[in-house]
């Protein structure tokens, strides 16, 4: 095959059939009340709307109507189901992210498995490795269908501590020399200054995770004796690459040019706090300042985007938070976002009396579309190239 120009030139991205438009979709899981007897939140029958139950009031004034609604009992393997399809959306080409919202000490690092290690058990895994577990897979299979074709993984393990990003995978770097860069050519959020890390291997994978997650901020509150005090962000970059064999000095030289990128962000959100009842004072009472108010941001987000003014002047205040700007792609960009609700059901009431939009959010996140691309890029060489046969 010849060419006679080098250059990258990135085309106009086109949707996939049926995938051009999507909602971002809400799914709510009950953790298991420490009293039964207390539970304030009743699924209504086997549909996906949950009733809270507040004594000396109109039951059906307190109604929530989600995508998905994940019973106490349910299994990790059946939430990772409900998200599978953001992961092969990824490898595809499409921008995804999964994130966990919910109070404190409602369990969202336990389902996204943010803490992994060696010790946890298959049934016990959480969405940040059953994903990595499972693009690995997709990755293998692709790799066989066509072997002129090559992908690279790259991690990055950010969390935002009061508002400061930090990098869990070289936490003796200065988060002044860390940046969220928005290119206005591009129109994608990158981090500048954190260690981005290329794996070969599921093990590799979960490796960094763990490592990354030894790092992260936890601190005792009067409703968590290890609670998150940052919101985790854990980005997997990956680039299809094509293999060419140049036939020009030194011959046989393999060259392999980008032909497709996507990235996928896994959020573990910061826990909700209510001061009077986490009996935070000192630093932690700083802590929850710095949490709700990036929180509070990302509802002032989502409420606008989520508005009928869908005007392109329209303005949406990503910058309040360092959390909104490192998600602007994934709330108002092109990315597949799908956001777990974490709730602990005898408490409902008190995380809807804090975030009064908490529950309500579904509502907005209804009318958030977004439109999803496959990024893809065409090469054209100075050199000849020959394409192995």
């Amino acid at each position: 095959m010849l060419a006679n120009e080098e250059q990258m030139v990135e085309q106009q991205p086109t949707p996939l059939a049926s995938e051009a438009t999507v909602q971002v979709r809400v799914a709510l899981r009950i953790r298991p009340a420490p009293n039964p007897a207390r539970i304030a939140l009743v699924r209504r029958s086997d549909s996906p709307q949950v009733t809270l139950t507040i004594p000396h009031a109109d039951p059906s004034k307190k109604t929530f109507t989600f995508d998905t609604v994940f019973d106490p009992d349910e299994s990790q393997e059946a939430v990772f189901q409900d998200v599978y399809h953001v992961v092969e959306g990824f490898v595809q080409g499409f921008n995804g992210t999964i994130l966990a919202y919910g109070q404190t000490s409602s369990g969202k690092t336990y389902t996204m498995g943010t803490g992994h290690t060696q010790q946890v058990s298959e049934n016990e895994k959480g969405v940040i490795p059953r994903a990595l577990e499972h693009m690995f897979y997709l990755i293998q299979q692709k790799r066989t269908q066509n072997s002129q074709v090559d992908y690279v993984l790259r991690i990055s393990f950010v969390e935002i501590y009061q508002e400061q990003v930090r990098d869990l995978l070289n936490p003796s770097a200065d988060p002044k020399d860390i940046s969220i860069f928005r290119s206005t050519k591009t129109g994608t959020t990158t981090i500048t200054g954190v260690n981005t890390v290329v794996i070969n291997t599921v093990d590799d994978a979960l490796a960094l995770l763990e490592r990354g997650a030894l790092e992260r901020t936890t601190g005792v509150t009067g409703m968590n004796e290890s609670s998150s005090r940052s919101h985790a962000v854990f980005e997997v970059m990956l680039e299809e690459q094509l293999k060419m064999i140049s036939s020009e000095e030194p011959r046989g030289q393999e060259v392999h040019h980008l032909l497709r990128y996507s990235k996928l962000h896994l959020v573990d959100l910061a826990g909700s706090e209510r001061l009077k009842r986490t009996k935070a004072s000192g630093i932690r009472f700083k802590e929850s300042v710095k949490i709700n108010s990036g929180l509070l941001a990302l509802g002032n987000v989502i409420s606008i985007l989520g508005s009928d003014n869908n005007t392109e002047d329209r303005y949406v205040p990503y910058r309040e938070s360092k959390l909104t700007r490192l998600l602007q792609d994934s709330l108002g960009g092109n990315s597949r976002v799908r956001i777990s609700v974490k709730v602990l059901g005898r408490r409902l009431m008190v995380w809807i009396e804090v975030n009064n939009k908490a529950v309500d959010y579904h509502d907005c996140l209804c009318q958030v579309w977004s439109m999803v691309l496959v990024s893809s890029f065409h090469w054209i060489s100075y050199r000849r190239v020959l394409l192995p046969t």
